[in-house]
């Protein structure tokens, strides 16, 4: 007679694992708003409270180049090299177009 193994004697019977509640989600909806508003809130602390003349300082060089492009036909982005993309003057241009 041959001799079973233990694991060749017990019939191996597969059980289904626990349905899962899905994707664990990091945040609720509630901390991502909360998040969002206190980082939003923050900025406009820093930007119009604490130093409002350093934290828009860049605003003064884009309205300059969006007079520019409008008034003179020099756009920086066509004239020369620029670190931004010619996309980049749509939100320039705006607050110009608005106004």
């Amino acid at each position: 007679m041959d001799t079973l193994t233990l694991a060749e004697q017990r019939p191996t019977v597969l059980r289904p694992s626990p349905p899962s509640s899905g994707p664990a989600r990091p945040a609720s909806r509630r901390a991502i708003w909360t998040g969002f508003g206190a980082v939003h809130a923050w900025l406009v602390l820093v930007g119009v409270v604490l130093i409002p003349r350093k934290a828009f300082s860049d605003l003064v060089l884009y309205r300059s180049w969006v007079g520019l492009g409008l008034h003179h036909g020099a756009w920086p982005v066509f004239g020369g090299p620029s670190v931004y993309p010619v996309g980049a003057l749509v939100p320039m241009l705006i607050p110009a177009v608005v106004t």
